[in-house]
């Protein structure tokens, strides 16, 4: 028996047969490695597993969950949320019938059965790396195993299982405020390059020594991927929010508003071999690509069953983590490329900033998409087409409607981040008009 057919087979043991129901099992093994300060230092394993129960009964909607998979618990659960219902949500209770999803290879056996010891192998390199270039290095290196199921009343039986491997690098200078970050993930433990990331990060340490303050003001700024990622990964709850439309607590009241410049293009797409793959959503709704964004102008908006059926259409397949709190928001986003290199955005850019990333960034007003954060991680001047000097960590509040309009240069080639469920290639941007409050925030 493989385990889609034995997991579902215990589901439906337990679904109810004379109501609507829905039951979810989501489970994560993480397996983690770190390094402080060039010493590796104890790792640590967490398990995590979460089983959601839905069900309608006379018209109202009941919902219960436990981190405890029996036939007994799943049984007492499932009576829990049909005692629920009795005082809960009107219905009805929206579910996905079986419409078939890609079967798809997202768990390599390199990083399921990654050991301790292979992961402290893969750090170990580093600590003499930054031994000999006077710098510090902190890292974690992680390896993630999720399995997801989903039954319904439906018919729906829907099953997989992902893996996901995590390199996060810090390095800062002994003599200096200088620091730099690195990053790398794959699903194949084995694929993943932990010393290039040191590397970029060592190196954007040592170019940030001395920071020299820097006026309030708008200046031109030049994203690396890792910071355009940071904004796109913000922009994706203030835009691409199906809720948050259907509440209109997005800076748009309608589909085909222009709200960024035309070499902006945006999809959400998790089945692209190049990210990170994912079939379905959290309520079994096969996935497909969308297009959000054409050439600055907002195609689509992301929708579960539930945003979906008070719009009269169908889910898009974005239906939130369980216990998220989110909304449906894409997690599979991908920003088209152009045709620019970072040197070539470096060379034609008279006086901006080179930010290497983000930190902190928060919405105040998601209506009006205004957000505020810092640089962080090597934040460089840039003048006459040359890197002068450091900066310190810059504060910013900013329109990122207005921002995303004021694109000069895309990059042409996309990075990718994410996580065991979610992914995101992103190059990297050249932007005009970007504001910043203050010069000196010291160091995040």
């Amino acid at each position: 028996m493989t385990e889609k057919s034995r997991l579902v087979n215990i589901l439906d043991k337990v679904l109810p047969k004379d109501i609507p129901g829905e039951i979810i099992v989501l489970t994560q093994h993480q397996r983690v490695s770190r390094m402080r300060q060039n010493n590796l230092v104890q790792g640590s394993e967490c398990e995590k597993m979460l089983v959601r129960v839905r069900v309608e009964e006379g018209g109202r909607v009941g919902e219960e969950a436990t981190n405890v998979f029996s036939l007994s618990s799943l049984r007492q659960t499932v009576a829990r949320a049909r005692k629920r219902a009795e005082t809960g949500p009107p219905g009805p209770l929206i579910l996905s019938g079986y419409k078939g999803y890609r079967e798809m290879s997202q768990a390599p056996a390199a990083t399921s059965t990654q050991s301790p010891q292979a992961q402290a192998a893969m750090l170990a390199p580093l600590a003499d790396l930054a031994g000999k270039a006077n710098l510090l290095v902190d890292a974690c290196l992680s390896a993630e195993i999720g399995e997801l199921a989903i039954v319904n009343t439906l018919g729906l039986a829907a099953h997989t299982k992902a893996a996901f491997s995590e390199a996060k690098i810090s390095v800062a200078s002994t003599t200096g405020p200088g620091r730099g970050c690195g990053y790398a993930c794959d699903r194949n433990a084995e694929k993943l390059d932990v010393i290039a990331p040191f590397f970029r990060a060592a190196a954007k340490c040592q170019a940030s020594e001395r920071p020299l303050p820097l006026p309030a003001g708008e200046y031109t700024v030049i994203l690396e991927p890792a910071a355009a990622a940071d904004l796109i990964r913000v922009a994706a709850k203030i835009f691409f929010d199906g809720r948050a439309f259907l509440e209109r607590r997005t800076p748009f009241a309608q589909l085909g508003a222009r709200l960024f410049g035309d070499q902006l293009s945006i999809w959400d797409d998790s089945l692209d071999p190049q990210g990170l793959q994912m079939p379905f959503d959290f309520e079994g709704v096969p996935k497909q690509r969308l297009n959000l964004v054409n050439r600055g102008i907002i195609q689509a908006v992301c929708l579960d069953n539930e945003t979906a059926a008070q719009l009269k259409t169908v889910s898009t397949g974005h239906a939130a983590l369980p216990d998220s709190g989110s909304g449906p928001i894409p997690r599979h986003l991908a920003v088209e490329a152009g045709n620019a290199m970072i040197d070539d955005m470096i060379a034609s850019t008279k006086r901006g900033i080179l930010v290497s990333r983000f930190h902190d960034i928060s919405v105040l007003d998601s209506c009006a998409a205004v957000i505020t954060g810092t640089t962080a991680c090597g934040t460089l001047l840039v003048e006459e087409g040359k890197l002068t000097a450091a900066l310190p960590d810059l504060r910013f509040v900013q329109n990122l409607s207005r921002a995303l309009s004021n694109i000069e240069m895309t990059g042409d080639e996309t990075k990718l981040f994410g996580g065991l469920w979610e992914g995101l290639l992103v190059p990297a941007l050249k932007l005009n008009r970007f504001s910043f409050l203050t010069g000196n925030t010291g160091q995040v």
